[in-house]
């Protein structure tokens, strides 16, 4: 058994689960046992807030309440709290929340349903930056006042990871406000978000709230998380890795990749992958699973718990529930500075586990030089040549070894290979060869077209998906009803 999905069995043996299964016949659909379909219950969610509650323990009950003793109540009426760590964010947490004051409903109306809640968080061996003063300033200019709550923490340093410690801080004062107001009606969704948006749908709240109501299925929701392709496809290395990246990701996700239809499935890559910024969670699922896991990626722990709540054995196999956890249409563009860091220094942005996830040089570097000051530190990799050649054969190396790892088969990793790379609009052997696990790039004049004409098709529609000249369209991922007659394992 897969060693996270042991761990994840193993920390919520105690947990109330709630198996979901796939009814026969035609029109399949997630039921529970008995057969009937998933449905919202107001005391079901209230009795299971309150044993969360009660499971934090006395002390971290406490400090939730020093924490959030100067918050006015929360609004009867409010549905969602968005929740934002912010680290440092001075200069980008005004333009998120100005984005996030400014959604409307499907009317059009103000979004006047949620709150947000931004913590203002610190190693202690730094002084907070002016975080809350800007916070204090939009929403003034907003009157919304009651709808924007910042709080300060100073956390101590060294932490192994402090966005998770962020992230359940936010999540337990959401929890903490549900149940201060007494009874809720509706079902409360939490949704986190960056503190560095570059841009939303003005309707991103409002869609993923209802959806979540409509579909009670599901317990999550996850918009595609882009980084700004209009600003990426100025240089050629970061636009292709993002290209790439999005492309590997989509075809792990496929139906007959998954636990249901496929044995060999890999716990981690073949689901929506949650996302720590910018996942629409139902609170009661975020109650069930116990919150975040501090051991494995705090994001990615949300799904992968949540498919162990709603995962049920198959004789002496457990197989994980990984739809219910939707992906919508709607894209988030974050910014895109740590790629631009990547390009221009070779420094990944997961390579260094310091705080923030970044070597200290290198979150310096993120949080004072604007994109065109690191789009010119990317200079060399603008646009493809042969003294580059070198860096974009190492972004399809590092997408080939994933597949090896996460299709455990060297064939079948081949020829996901192959299909992401035609995606793409290059063909083996003319435009690249695949020799013992090392992918070499024969030329770079089909490759340069390419990424060219998807820099022109993106800077003429900046927010349009990032997505090759022949990858599949937004509409054809499969659904469990198609992948039920079209399912091969040969996938």
């Amino acid at each position: 058994m897969d060693q996270k999905l042991s761990a994840h069995l193993h920390a919520l043996e105690d947990a109330e689960r709630e198996p979901l299964r796939w009814e026969s016949g035609v029109g399949s659909r997630l039921c529970l046992a008995d057969g009937s379909p998933p449905r919202f219950d107001a005391r079901r969610m209230q009795r299971r807030l309150e044993s969360y509650w009660s499971g934090l323990g006395h002390a971290r009950q406490q400090q939730i309440e020093r924490l959030t003793a100067g918050l006015p109540p929360m609004s009867p009426e409010c549905r969602m709290a968005v929740l934002v760590p912010a680290r440092h964010e001075e200069r980008n947490i005004g333009h998120t929340l100005e984005l996030l004051l400014n959604q409307v409903d499907g009317a059009g109306e103000l979004l006047s349903c949620l709150e947000v809640i931004i913590l203002n968080n610190t190693p202690s061996h730094q002084d907070f930056d002016d975080t809350r003063d800007v916070v204090a300033k939009v929403s003034a200019s907003h009157r919304a006042d009651g709808r924007v709550h910042i709080l300060d923490l100073c956390l101590p340093r060294g932490l192994g990871n402090p966005v998770a410690l962020a992230a359940q801080t936010l999540a337990d004062v959401a929890v903490h406000r549900v149940l201060s107001r007494g009874p809720a009606l509706l079902p409360f969704v939490l949704a986190c978000i960056d503190a560095d948006l570059v841009w939303i749908d003005p309707r991103h709240l409002w869609h993923h709230l209802v959806w979540l109501e409509r579909h009670p299925h599901l317990d999550a929701a996850c918009p595609r998380n882009a980084y700004t392709p209009w600003i990426l496809a100025h240089n050629d290395l970061t636009l292709f890795s993002e290209l790439s990246w999005q492309l590997v990701e989509f075809h792990f996700a496929l139906a007959p990749l998954r636990p249901e239809l496929n044995a060999r499935y890999d716990f981690s890559w073949n689901r929506v992958r949650t996302a720590g910024s910018n996942t629409m969670i139902t609170l009661e699922s975020y109650a069930m699973i116990t919150g975040y896991s501090h051991v494995f990626g705090h994001d990615l722990s949300l799904g992968e718990r949540l498919s162990v709540l709603r995962g049920s054995w198959r004789g002496d196999r457990f197989v994980p529930q990984t739809w219910t956890v939707g992906r919508t249409a709607l894209r988030v563009h974050t910014s895109p500075r740590r790629w631009l860091i990547m390009a221009g220094t070779g420094i990944g942005p997961y390579d260094a586990q310091g705080e923030g996830f970044y070597s200290p040089e290198a979150l310096a570097a993120i949080r004072t030089q604007d994109p065109d000051a690191l789009l010119r530190l990317a200079e060399s990799t603008s646009r493809i040549n042969r003294d580059n050649l070198h860096r974009f054969e190492a972004v399809l190396n590092e997408r080939l070894r994933l597949m090896l790892k996460v299709r455990k088969d060297p064939a079948s990793a081949r020829k996901q290979f192959e299909t992401t790379m035609s995606w793409l609009g290059l063909e083996p052997h003319s435009d690249y060869v695949v020799g013992e696990g090392q992918v070499k790039l024969a030329g770079i004049t089909r490759l340069a077209r390419v990424l060219g004409t998807v820099r022109a098709r993106t800077l003429s529609d900046p927010r349009m998906p990032c997505l090759g000249p022949h990858a599949p369209g937004r509409n054809s991922e499969r659904t469990w009803r198609s992948a039920r007659s079209s399912a091969s394992t040969n996938t």
